[in-house]
């Protein structure tokens, strides 16, 4: 079964200040790492839950930020050649044919991950030959190649 993990870049930088002083396992280059949720309209990273049942009363409590839309990427169920998690919106340097490099984007569609500017899905290719260089929130410089 493949692990469900999103990211997202907080709305608010403070919290990421708090966040990686806190919850150093769920916060690292700039992103919150969890579970995502959606409400009114508005888009949560979140990091813990803790829930406790009795007879009478369901308590709940979590712990979830606030991330920009446009920033969010689900974990592809895959790891590059040095067993970085693989997410939407990376960059990505893969074999080229005929030798060399090339770069592309990681993205969904369709129902399957692909990369850009290949006819390929991930079944088809292999990430232990890919290596995330980037992504496309902190690293537009990188897509001029792509």
């Amino acid at each position: 079964m493949r692990e469900i993990l999103f990211r997202g870049k907080p709305k608010n930088k403070a919290d990421y200040e708090f966040l990686k002083k806190m919850y150093k396992g769920n916060c690292k280059y700039g992103f919150i790492y969890g579970s995502l949720v959606v409400s009114h309209g508005k888009y949560y990273i979140c990091i813990m839950a803790l829930c406790q049942i009795n007879s009478l009363v369901d308590n709940g409590t979590t712990t979830m930020f606030e991330v920009i839309p446009e920033t969010v990427g689900e974990y592809i169920g895959l790891r590059d050649k040095n067993g970085k998690r693989i997410f939407e919106g990376d960059i990505v340097t893969m074999p080229k044919y005929g030798g060399g490099r090339h770069r592309s984007v990681v993205y969904f569609k369709n129902g399957k991950f692909a990369v850009n500017g290949s006819n390929y899905n991930f079944k088809d290719i292999c990430p232990k030959n890919m290596e995330v260089i980037g992504n496309i929130h902190d690293n537009p410089e990188l897509l001029k190649e792509v």
